[in-house]
């Protein structure tokens, strides 16, 4: 079977846990190189990863700012353009542009026999979200929820259905991150699509559902604490619907303010056994192993290997 080749853009500010986990997981799925744009000039991170042959780190320093055109008061590098800048420098066949919590997972095959198999005049894969939950099973194992219709949102959420409605279903982004062929020319490497800048219009897409077995693995709700900062955040500056946002905030602000919220929490993020098996049966649902400690450890060795974050309720 061919072989596509495939380099992978991000731009990381986190943990080395969670740097540690991406840069492991993408080697391992078989990337041909690893771009980081390092938001701090000076993340310790850098020297960690230097010397490996795969991975080229970036530090944002004036000079990649002045080269990417990012305005001097913008703090930090935009994701599109980091994307967008690296485009025309990459020589593998495919681009893939993700965030340091978004994992490509095949059910069946290599990332790079799938990219093969697509048509010359599809531009941009697009690959679907499945979004973390917390749950109640053993070490390595993961659950994970996929994109919903209305049905299915009642089905899973009850009385709360209306809260999940405008991200189908997810907390996050619904739509997915994106692969895009190289050598098309100028081209804007958007967070979910590429654009051309000549036509202003959209590259030639295909969409990976979810029978095609790929998803982005999307870690964001490692646990209460990292999933109530981001939520308070994302509902005050609209990211979520009107009716989650409103449970959020009046939940963040009610006198007995930290239980509301973790209630809330374990209501739409976290599935006991019971529900994670009607999740599943509803086609909603995957459950994953993913031993990441030994994954970091044949590509970096065992002194790299760090115990995951909790997933289960707290």
């Amino acid at each position: 079977m061919s072989e596509a080749t495939w380099s992978v853009v991000v731009v990381m500010k986190n943990t080395t846990y969670e740097v540690m986990r991406f840069v492991s997981w993408y080697l391992e799925l078989g990337a041909s190189r690893i771009y980081i744009v390092f938001h701090d000039p000076d993340d310790r991170h850098i020297a960690m990863l230097a010397g490996h042959p795969k991975i080229e780190c970036l530090p944002f320093t004036d000079n990649l700012r002045a080269a990417m055109e990012v305005a001097p008061d913008d703090p930090k590098p935009p994701q599109i353009v980091a994307g967008t800048y690296l485009y025309p420098r990459i020589t593998e066949d495919w681009l893939l542009r993700v965030d340091c919590d978004e994992l490509v997972y095949c059910e069946t095959g290599r990332l790079s026999e799938r990219l093969a198999e697509i048509p010359p005049e599809i531009e941009t894969v697009v690959i679907r979200p499945a979004e973390q939950l917390s749950n109640d099973h053993g070490p390595g194992w993961h659950l994970f929820r996929l994109p919903m219709d209305e049905q299915t949102i009642s089905a899973v959420y009850g009385d709360a259905a209306d809260m999940m409605a405008k991200r189908q279903g997810l907390m996050s982004h619904a739509f997915g991150k994106s692969a895009h062929r190289t050598g098309l020319g100028d081209l804007l490497v958007q967070e979910h699509n590429g654009i051309h800048p000549s036509t202003n219009k959209r590259t030639r897409n295909r969409k990976w559902a979810k029978e095609s077995g790929v998803f982005l693995l999307h870690f964001n709700s490692q646990d209460f604490e990292a999933w109530g900062s981001a939520a308070l955040r994302r509902s005050r500056n609209s990211s979520f619907g009107p009716e989650l946002s409103g449970r959020i905030l009046a939940a963040a602000g009610a006198e007995e303010g930290d239980g509301e919220l973790k209630a809330l929490y374990h209501r739409i993020n976290h599935f006991d056994a019971q529900r994670a098996e009607s999740l599943i049966n509803l086609g909603a649902g995957r459950r994953v192993f993913m031993d990441f400690d030994t994954v970091i450890s044949k590509h970096f060795g065992e002194d790299h290997a760090l115990s995951a974050p909790a997933t289960r309720p707290q």
